[in-house]
């Protein structure tokens, strides 16, 4: 059973300079395109109190989807990673500019 999500906050955005609160429902570790995405969707079903937390500053966190060309390929031997492929088009395609 997922558990449920606390009450509904605005969410807020630190300078990376700025101390990370006290408390948090969840933290994510890494700001890359997994750690970014986990947090977004928890956000998405309802949670507020999410924290990441990355190495260093975003976008230059170090990691390998620093790294990435930025691309995203719609074909994989993998069913199922061809399918979130698609979503990730889909989603990326969605979101503002």
């Amino acid at each position: 059973m997922e558990p449920s999500p606390p009450p509904a906050t605005e969410p807020t955005t630190l300078p990376a300079a700025e101390t990370p609160p006290a408390h948090a429902s969840i933290v994510v570790i890494g700001a890359g395109i997994v750690g970014a995405g986990a947090a977004y969707h928890l956000v998405r079903r309802g949670w507020r109190d999410v924290v990441v937390v990355d190495q260093g500053p975003i976008p230059f966190t170090g990691g390998s989807t620093t790294h990435a060309p930025g691309g995203v390929f719609a074909t994989n031997y993998s069913r199922g990673m061809t399918r979130l492929a698609l979503e990730t088009i889909e989603l990326m395609s969605s979101l503002d500019d």
